[in-house]
């Protein structure tokens, strides 16, 4: 039986990884950390992300919360991110493992001070995501930031009544993955500039 004086929550989680991405990340301004990060289309918020020269993305699954929605963010998550993190209380641990995808790191949220703040400990690093669709990926961009792009790239004709799908279209059929998701980063990364 898990007391609430010894359960990690979602809160005392988000607050213990923002700050060891903060320490990680100090001062680089070529970094966002968001939290509550949406996923496009797909139904799902990532918890936290951190974009770089990669999309991080991090759930968060205190010993007070439910397993429930995990499969559908399951899937939210493979189609975004490049690399996916959960970070779970000791409760469900177990459960937890056993419902991911093995390429998806795992940390434990371990309460061990009076202060609430949890130790978090890298059980399993997460390996690179073999799952991710470069369509939802774009999605995360704005229109006018898509349009942006296609004018960089030359491939923007007068495209004013354009659907966001038909430009997204656009941009991924004439550009190759890698240059695309650079541009994703980018734009993501000066969205979060304070």
């Amino acid at each position: 039986m898990y007391s609430a004086m010894h359960s990690t929550t979602d809160k005392t989680i988000r607050k213990a990884l923002i700050k060891q991405l903060d320490n990680t990340y100090d001062s680089n301004h070529a970094t966002a950390i968001i939290s509550e990060f949406s996923l496009s289309n797909t139904g799902t918020r990532a918890d936290v992300a951190v974009i770089n020269g990669i999309l991080h993305g991090y759930e968060l699954k205190g010993d007070l919360d439910t397993l429930a929605r995990l499969p559908g963010q399951i899937d939210g998550y493979n189609a975004v991110f490049d690399k996916i993190t959960i970070v779970v209380g000791k409760k469900h641990l177990l459960h937890t493992v056993q419902a991911i995808p093995d390429w998806w790191g795992v940390m434990l949220a371990k309460n061990i001070s009076n202060n609430g703040e949890p130790l978090l400990i890298e059980l399993r690093p997460p390996s690179q995501n073999i799952y991710q669709d470069i369509k939802t990926v774009v999605r995360l961009l704005w229109r006018n930031e898509l349009v942006e792009i296609l004018k960089k790239e030359m491939l923007y004709k007068n495209k004013a009544s354009s659907t966001k799908d038909e430009l997204i279209n656009i941009l991924i059929s004439n550009i190759n993955a890698i240059k695309v998701k650079n541009y994703v980063r980018q734009y993501l990364i000066s969205r979060n500039q304070p």
